[in-house]
């Protein structure tokens, strides 16, 4: 770039250079910049080049534990005559894992571990129209692992707010930390040759996608457009609407939404069985503080819906820290994340059947002490019709004589799958049982096929 400092200062006089644009040709792992000038210090002084927007792609690098690993940078200067580079290593970053994400239960309250059954009957078929008829079928639940560094905004400036898009704003001090923006080093009014005028630019700021594999015919998918409990003035990510050629990557606009009795949604972009939706973090204030103060801790709710006569199956939840797909062309989208495999939930959607399968229940075993006393329940489906997405919603104990009545520590409900007629299942309750109590009478509560079943009573037991 040419210098225009004029001629107080002969190293910005016009003729001179003060800006180089690397390049990256003799290997991957070496950045280039070719024909640069060092012009003597005076005296004792030592000369200073700034080196900016140095990316690294660590995917290929494990996460060190506890002691992450480090990214190191070896500088060296060739010519004539020879040149000492005082600082010629120095550690450019570390890699680390720094955002978490789980899928967490309609009501938010605990971290899925079992797979998620839900029955098409009633499954919010109007949603669309604005009307929620359930609780979300489970959450997504995004929260940084180290203080204001793992989501950024595109550039340093936040949205003014979580329907605006993401502005682009100037960041042309040579080594200012910009540690809460995706950009580097920019200037737009760099000269337009080589694209030095968006060297530094990042495509998107952070990004998170929630993909569904599998989703049955009839079933789409819906997600809060903001944070769980946000609204556009402090939402800190918003639901973008996907590109139909790069999917997550590049500049994205936020996502239409469809107002609902249980907030704003959006529809997740469906293809073949596969539904997605994408998130952009928006740096907006959270209580009052900086994002950059804060490991930050956001939650999307999922909604499913099913139409009438919609196909019964299971569908495979996976998420991570986007964008992950590359830009028109295969260019790398800044940032650019790997898409993650492994799969953070199950759920799935049975049939909608409007019969009640007839059901019996019967004590195999009883265990541990009376504070901690483990039932083992086997569960008939003794004809009728199968039972989709059979649940069990409540188990209460009475005893039998004088004294307070045994309390269930399992929590409920309790998933039991789908159970076919003719077939058994077991599960497990846990109740504390009061000392000195004789007999107890067990009530147990289903509900399959999205209907509520007849309660099935075990009398006269021993605790």
């Amino acid at each position: 770039m040419n210098g225009t400092g004029g001629i107080t200062n002969p190293n910005l006089a016009p003729g001179s250079y003060s800006l180089f644009q690397g390049r990256a040709e003799t290997a991957s792992n070496v950045i280039e910049f070719p024909d640069v000038p060092i012009d003597p210090p005076n005296g004792q002084e030592m000369r200073f080049l700034r080196i900016v927007n140095l990316r690294a792609d660590v995917s290929g690098v494990p996460l060190g534990d506890p002691i992450p690993n480090t990214i190191i940078g070896q500088a060296s200067v060739v010519g004539t005559p020879a040149v000492t580079v005082s600082n010629d290593q120095v550690n450019l970053g570390y890699v680390v894992k720094g955002v978490n994400i789980e899928a967490r239960d309609g009501t938010n309250s605990n971290v899925i571990t079992a797979p998620v059954d839900v029955s098409a009957c009633g499954l919010n078929p109007a949603i669309g129209s604005g009307v929620v008829a359930t609780p979300p079928q489970f959450h997504v639940r995004v929260s940084e692992t180290m203080t204001g560094s793992a989501l950024k905004t595109r550039t340093a400036a936040v949205w003014p707010n979580a329907d605006a898009g993401a502005p682009v704003t100037t960041q042309n001090i040579p080594c200012q930390y910009n540690g809460s923006s995706e950009t580097g080093f920019h200037d737009p009014s760099l000269p337009a040759t080589g694209g030095m005028n968006l060297a530094g630019l990042a495509d998107s700021g952070t990004r998170v996608y929630v993909v569904l594999d599998y989703v049955p015919a009839g079933v789409t998918a819906w997600a809060s457009a903001y944070a769980a409990g946000k609204t556009s003035a402090n939402s800190p990510i918003r639901a973008m609407q996907p590109s139909s050629i790069s999917y997550d990557a590049g500049p994205l606009q936020p996502a239409p939404v469809t107002n609902t009795n249980a907030g704003p949604l959006v529809q997740s972009t469906k293809v073949g069985d596969l539904a997605f939706a994408v998130f952009e973090y928006t740096g907006l204030m959270e209580g009052g503080m900086p994002p950059a103060a804060l490991m930050e801790t956001m939650d999307i709710a999922v909604y499913l819906s099913a139409s009438a006569g919609s196909s019964p199956g299971s569908i495979v939840v996976r998420a991570g820290p986007g964008p992950v797909m590359p830009l028109a062309g295969g260019v790398t989208n800044l940032p650019q994340f790997v898409e993650q495999q492994g799969a953070i939930a199950t759920v799935t959607v049975g049939s909608c059947v409007s019969c009640r399968p007839n059901l019996s229940a019967a004590v195999t075993s009883k265990s541990g002490p009376l504070t901690q006393r483990n039932w083992a329940i086997r569960v008939t489906n003794r004809g009728g019709c199968d039972a989709g997405s059979l649940q069990l919603t409540g188990a209460q104990m009475y005893r039998i004589g004088f004294g307070a009545s045994p309390t269930l520590l399992t929590p409920v409900p309790v998933n039991l799958g789908p159970l076919a007629a003719g077939g058994s299942t077991t599960t497990n309750l846990r109740f504390a049982v009061a000392a000195g109590t004789i007999r107890v009478l067990l009530k147990l509560d289903f509900k399959a096929n999205g209907l509520a079943l007849l309660p099935e009573y075990i009398l006269f037991q021993l605790p």
